[in-house]
């Protein structure tokens, strides 16, 4: 609206300045009623399509009243709000170029008139009203990029904001499918070890059985193995469960639930434990976190079952390249290490992250494990992500 404001201005004092006859009435009318059309042309919704024809309608009219007014430079000041029209909608050099080169044909024509008919060239308000309309191009122009840059940005946040719900969506959807796949695993290992713990013990009673009449002490000494196997059996069955439930969306952290979990070991066995911590541990994705976990379970269990271990130290060491885990225990040790299950089953969780796992033992000096995992860290750059 400041746009037709302008137009009705200028044209009040060309009206004010021209002779009065109905000849320069009707022109100036004529020339506000052409103004009036072809702005709310352009602000209709196929105006832009339309500015070509929209601006050559207001050079014809700029041109006609400059030529009834030659001693006065107001038409540059309409040439001016033109410069800002015309660069606040259009960047094709294809299109600027024909009405710059229309601009400066009415600029020397207005003037060749003029100094033909009074016989003087009126410099300094030429300069002066050039400058304005040079000054509203560059305005114009100004616009022109700092509305492309707003949409831009708009587009790009956009974009930006889809591809953030994507990954949020795919990290969800990995999340459930490593639950899953642990989930799995657990049910995997119940099978092998608890299993094969409880034919063992049905064995064991069977021959218990057998033995009771002939040989009393031999069916006692079964029983006692039974016993131990039913007790084995029945903390690894606990283990396990509780491991599933701590994938029910557990709100405790994952640090937490290790001092728990040595706490437990604790009364059950009596194994006393430390664990050092440096770094923060929510920075551990929780498929990690599972296997750090089951390394830690997996490992205590060993120590206790096979070294006999009294004391255990967990260290735990996290930064933003890589978790690694250092457990050592006071054990009995061994003189070389005979991959079992547990040690088997450990190793096959460190390898799917694409982790390190060795161990150290040596008689009568423990047990040590030594695992660390890679993190992968996201960082956002306008466009795209990378790992």
């Amino acid at each position: 609206m400041i746009r037709l404001v302008m137009f009705y201005l200028i044209s009040c004092v060309y009206y004010l300045n021209l002779p009065d006859t109905p000849f320069y009435t009707t022109i100036v009318i004529l020339a506000v009623l052409g103004f009036t059309a072809t702005h709310f042309t352009l602000n209709s919704s196929f105006g832009e399509k339309r500015l070509p024809y929209i601006l050559a309608v207001d050079f014809a009219i700029i041109f006609t009243l400059g030529m009834l007014d030659v001693d006065s430079t107001l038409y540059l000041i309409l040439f001016g709000v033109e410069a800002v029209t015309l660069l606040l909608f259009e960047n094709r050099k294809q299109v600027l170029l024909p009405y710059a080169a229309a601009f400066l044909i009415i600029f020397s024509t207005i003037n060749v008139f003029a100094f033909q008919a009074a016989g003087q060239f009126y410099l300094f308000d030429n300069l002066i009203s050039g400058a304005f309309v040079v000054f509203c191009a560059i305005v114009g122009r100004l616009i022109y990029r700092l509305t492309e840059a707003q949409e831009t940005v708009s587009t790009q946040y956009k974009e930006l904001k889809e591809a953030h719900e994507q990954l949020k969506q795919y990290s969800e959807q990995v999340e459930e499918l490593t639950a899953i796949e642990e989930r799995n695993r657990i049910s995997r290992e119940i099978h092998d070890t608890v299993g094969h713990k409880m034919t063992a013990l049905l064995m064991q009673l069977q021959v218990a059985k057998e033995l009771q009449a002939a040989d009393p002490a031999k069916s006692t000494s079964a029983l006692r193995v039974s016993e131990g196997l039913a007790r084995e059996a029945l903390h690894e069955t606990r283990m396990s469960v509780r491991a599933l439930q701590d994938d029910a969306g557990d709100p405790r952290s994952f640090v937490t639930k290790v001092r728990e979990m040595l706490q437990e070991y604790e009364d059950q066995t009596g194994l006393a434990s430390t664990l050092n911590v440096e770094g923060d541990g929510s920075n551990i994705p929780p498929s990690v976190q599972w296997s750090l976990t089951r390394l830690v379970q997996e490992s205590l269990t060993n120590a206790v079952k096979h070294g006999g271990a009294k004391t255990c130290e967990v260290d735990l060491a996290i930064t933003n390249e890589h978790v690694a885990m250092h457990i050592t225990d006071d054990g009995k040790g061994a003189g070389d290490v005979q991959p079992g299950f547990g040690i088997k089953n450990m190793r096959e969780r460190v390898q799917e992250h694409g982790g390190t796992l060795t161990f150290e033992t040596n008689p009568n000096q423990g047990f040590t494990i030594q695992a660390e995992f890679p993190l992968k860290r996201m960082t956002w750059r306008v466009g795209g992500v990378r790992d």
